[in-house]
């Protein structure tokens, strides 16, 4: 860190006028473009997230079975398609019903990729779930755009 009084303060505020940049100053404001010029050269690194998300409620007397299976093959399966990031899953602690309550929350980054699972791998998926535990659960599916992010 350079003293208030150091050589090299003293040498550059005796080079420079009020007002004027030195060279290196001026090629570097030269090198960087504004924010939002970038953002929008490079829209995908900063696009809002896409979720799917799933709600399941399960018959009480196969939770255990069913969580077991989701989190070893369903889930991933989901996942390894390609169209998620990642998939979060949640047990629901507030609700008055006497049955379980899941949410899975499918992380994807742009809703061709959600189409593309709807399209190509959800039917059989989905399929492989209802044979395995038909009769047994209820579930729900929304998508949710993300449309802000606080930290």
């Amino acid at each position: 860190m350079l003293h208030r009084k150091s050589p090299q303060i003293v040498k550059l505020q005796g080079r420079f006028r009020h007002g004027q940049t030195s060279p290196i100053a001026d090629d570097f404001s030269k090198r960087i473009e504004p924010f939002h010029l970038y953002k929008a050269r490079n829209a995908s690194l900063f696009a809002l997230m896409i979720i799917y998300h799933v709600a399941i409620t399960i018959d009480t007397a196969i939770e255990s079975e069913w969580r077991e299976w989701m989190n070893r093959s369903h889930v991933p399966d989901v996942v390894r398609t390609g169209c998620f990031t990642e998939c979060r899953i949640y047990r629901v602690i507030d609700s008055n019903a006497p049955d379980p309550s899941y949410v899975m929350q499918y992380h994807c980054r742009s809703l061709d990729d959600y189409s593309r699972y709807r399209e190509n791998f959800a039917p059989a998926l989905q399929k492989e779930h209802t044979d395995k535990f038909a009769g047994r659960f209820r579930g729900v599916r929304q998508i949710l755009e993300e449309v802000a992010r606080t930290s």
